[in-house]
């Protein structure tokens, strides 16, 4: 070795021993702003939780408002079409289907004593396991010295309580984000472009260049597009209810297209739905087993056929990706933020594969 090779190598040591404590730094810091990010999100929600909703929608219906357009019909004006022909849409489905699920809430209690009676012979056993867990208990307390301990419980607020203030608070920041989304469709998208220049240091011309363009579509697409996919897996959930004599099909239809966005999660959810209220309007548990065995292969058909083969495998995301998105997103923003929570991980999806500096974790989501 040459002596200028051995006067090198000290150097490259010492860089190679102190870019270690400086990666790791980095890293530190990193991870402090993303804790201190998801406090203000998850403390915040009320004033994000509209805005984040609005893009979305925004997204979701720029394609026909573009074709209006197109049409010579001012961007306002489309806008207006757009957003009250989808709520009178909406509108009219849930008028269709609120006296249905009142009379279904109403009678609860008695559906669920019903279900309990025809699972009657798999209750005993679980009676015994408890039994004795509970003479467990009592040998335990008595070899317990001190005589009997006072326990305070503290009582959680119920599931349907909880269930109600998450929806009501989907329901007005949906509102809010409906309106915010009219404004932003009826800009032509210029605000949206003016704050994604303030904060990358870009020209607005460069960010409504091509490439900016290039993105805004293909989120667009995507989100229009799953919209359509999962309408049409909660129609074929609904033939598929009619079909099988299960009552309120309109119902059980639209329930499975809106958890249908939820990814597992939404899916499992209506199958147990279906499966409970196939075993209170069925006699015999077979014929109380076909819905959701039928609703199960149309959401597998859905998730693992339809849905990449339309999209193309480059928006398939990694499911451990989206199942701690969605761990995250439920925590921060509960109910709301589970429903949410996959649209905007395909966002930032398709932001990674258009940014370079983003691509690495890109890679991360990808199956």
């Amino acid at each position: 070795m040459s002596q200028e090779s051995r006067v090198s190598q000290p150097g490259t040591d010492l860089e190679r021993i102190l870019k270690g404590p400086f990666q790791i730094r980095s890293v530190t810091l990193t991870l402090l702003l993303g804790v201190a990010v998801a406090g203000m999100l998850r403390f915040t929600r009320g004033l994000f939780l509209p805005i984040v909703l609005a893009v979305l929608v925004h997204f979701v219906l720029e394609p026909p408002v573009r074709l209006l357009r197109a049409m010579k019909i001012p961007s306002a004006i489309g806008a207006a079409v757009v957003i009250l022909s989808m709520l009178g849409v909406s509108g009219y489905g849930l008028y269709r289907l609120y006296e249905p699920a009142t009379e279904w809430a109403k009678e609860l209690p008695r559906r669920l004593r019903q279900v309990e009676y025809k699972l009657g012979s798999l209750k005993e056993p679980v009676e015994q396991v408890t039994r004795a867990t509970e003479q467990v208990e009592d040998i335990a307390k008595l070899s317990r010295p001190g005589g009997d301990d006072t326990v305070v419980r503290l009582q959680q607020p119920a599931l349907a309580d909880t269930l109600f203030a998450s929806l009501s608070e989907f329901a007005s920041g949906l509102v809010l984000g409906l309106v915010l989304a009219y404004f932003l469709l009826a800009n032509e998208g210029t605000f949206l472009h003016r704050i994604a220049a303030l904060i990358t240091g870009a020209s607005e011309v460069a960010i409504a260049g091509d490439g900016m363009r290039q993105i805004q579509n293909d989120i667009s697409k995507y989100l229009f597009t799953i919209t359509m996919i999962n309408a049409a897996l909660g129609l074929v959930v609904g033939c598929i209810m009619y079909a099988t004599g299960m009552p309120n099909p309109m119902l059980w239809g639209i329930m499975a297209g809106v958890l249908t966005f939820v990814p597992y999660l939404g899916p499992t959810v209506g199958v147990g739905i279906v499966l409970l209220v196939g075993l209170v309007s069925f006699d015999r548990i077979s014929d109380a087993l076909i819905p959701p065995l039928l609703y199960t292969v149309a959401a597998i058909l859905e998730g693992m056929i339809i849905t990449p083969m339309v999209l193309g495998y480059r928006l398939t995301l990694n499911p451990v990706a989206i199942f701690l998105w969605l761990v995250l997103w439920n925590w921060l923003w509960g109910i709301p933020g589970a429903v949410i929570a996959v649209p905007m991980l395909v966002v930032v999806k398709i932001l990674c594969d258009n940014l370079p500096s983003m691509a690495p974790f890109g890679r991360l989501l990808e199956r």
